[in-house]
């Protein structure tokens, strides 16, 4: 290709210029642009397999453990928590299925988007996508708060053992600094 370039641009400084080679600029033109749109792709191939790949990192563990948690441990999610009719391990196990729900909508939403990185822009003009969000953020934000006074105010959280404790103190504590950045984000749409 550079050979071409080269004997065309000696072509040009003796005042020859041929017919043919302005569809031979075309075929290269045609060949360099097939060749970017496969390398951009390929790099969304990859951007989508990253953002996938990081968002189950993120979600996974905690919807996994949680239900884990919910489910078998015996030490304290079973205590009745006052005069609520939900319990830790209620508490769990919602909240493990709805990041679950959360994940799934989320990795479908960038598998079918051709730009997830452009669509996420776009998508927030959209009124349901705004009303969903809102909405989301609220329940989840209700419920953070629904599980924080269950665990530290009407269960006898000494009972619980060591990882359930921990797990539940670190899950709430992320849960509310996740409510607080959706919320400044919330500000932003």
């Amino acid at each position: 290709m550079s050979r071409n370039i080269v004997t065309t641009e000696r072509n040009c400084e003796n005042g020859k210029f041929s017919k043919q080679q302005p569809g031979h600029f075309l075929k290269e033109a045609e060949k360099i642009k097939d060749n970017i749109e496969n390398l951009q792709k390929r790099n969304m191939c990859c951007i989508k397999t990253s953002l996938i790949l990081l968002i189950t990192l993120l979600c996974l563990p905690f919807s996994i453990t949680s239900i884990y948690y919910a489910f078998t441990d015996t030490s304290c999610v079973n205590q009745q928590a006052g005069n609520l009719y939900i319990n830790l391990k209620d508490f769990l196990a919602v909240d493990g299925i709805l990041i679950l729900i959360y994940y799934l909508f989320i990795c479908l939403f960038i598998i079918f988007s051709k730009n997830p990185l452009k669509t996420g822009i776009n998508i927030t003009n959209n009124i349901i996508y705004r009303i969903t969000y809102y909405i989301y953020n609220i329940f989840s934000l209700v419920w953070t708060i629904v599980g924080a006074v269950i665990f530290w105010s009407l269960i006898d959280n000494k009972q619980c053992n060591k990882p359930i404790y921990n797990y539940t103190v670190i899950l709430l504590v992320l849960e509310f600094i996740a409510s607080l950045l959706s919320q400044f984000d919330n500000k932003k749409i």
